[in-house]
């Protein structure tokens, strides 16, 4: 478990930038916790499969983390859509990529869009919907929650009884999130679905738990940073990849059905 652990957080806390491979060897030097240059190797391997990270070089060169990547083009395409909204999203990408000295990626960033694209736009309709476009802050509810807890009676019955809307919408955010996760894990296990030795089961689940946490960075960025919902504003997460892929759209707009598997 400690082996996964280091795996994972060396992955979580990579910058979208090129990293040089070597750098994950380094962990195989450590003295506290047993990671050999094979267990750096399965994971790099179903990584790059998967489409969560790019590689220059089969052997060696540099790597970049595509969700971090991701996500930090997409701020940077809402500041230069603000200023020119009939900017194509491609020579963006482009562009942006030749900037950062990483246009090597490009193929491989529009794979992981393909691949994750409707993952993504689940993601962050479950987030508005259940922490950011509910009439109740969820926040402003825990609050009173506790409040009741802290205010002695009989003053606590003043304090708006909160509870079933607190505790559906914590339930309903671990169905629907848990969902996802399992969207993940399957996306990850069919990119990756040729290696079928057993030593690449731990490297998918180290792969899908990385870049599920990824994704909840970004969901907390923006209940924390975008707390009012503006159609009129362009999406600092999404703006970026309804302008690739229109169809992904559909995800975002129906994510109760594709999640709660309910009726169109």
């Amino acid at each position: 478990m400690r082996k996964s652990l280091e795996l994972f957080k060396y992955f979580i806390m990579l910058a979208p930038e090129p990293h040089p491979v070597v750098e994950y060897y380094t962990l195989t030097s450590r003295k506290d916790v047993k990671i050999t240059k094979y267990d750096v190797y399965h994971l790099l391997v179903i990584l790059r499969k998967s489409y969560l990270i790019s590689r220059n070089k089969l052997k060696g060169g540099f790597l970049v983390p595509l969700p971090q990547l991701f996500f930090s083009l997409s701020y940077e395409y809402v500041n230069e859509y603000a200023k020119l909204s009939n900017i194509d999203p491609n020579d963006f990408i482009r562009a942006s990529s030749r900037r950062r000295n990483i246009a090597w990626c490009f193929n491989d960033l529009m794979s992981f869009i393909e691949s994750y694209g409707d993952i993504i736009s689940l993601f962050f309709a479950v987030v508005d919907a259940i922490y950011l476009r509910s009439e109740l802050s969820f926040r402003a509810v825990t609050l009173l929650y506790v409040s009741t807890d802290v205010v002695p009676e009989p003053y606590s019955y003043i304090i708006p009884g909160i509870e079933s809307s607190l505790f559906e919408r914590i339930e309903l955010s671990k169905k629907v999130l848990s969902r996802v996760y399992s969207l993940i894990k399957d996306r990850v296990a069919s990119l990756t679905s040729e290696y079928t030795n057993p030593v690449y089961i731990n490297a998918r689940n180290i792969a899908s738990a990385a870049f599920f946490y990824v994704l909840l960075g970004e969901g907390a960025k923006r209940i924390l940073y975008y707390p009012i919902y503006n159609p009129n504003i362009p999406d600092p997460h999404l703006a970026l990849l309804f302008s690739l892929d229109e169809r992904f759209v559909k995800y975002s707009n129906n994510w109760e059905r594709y999640l709660l598997k309910l009726n169109e």
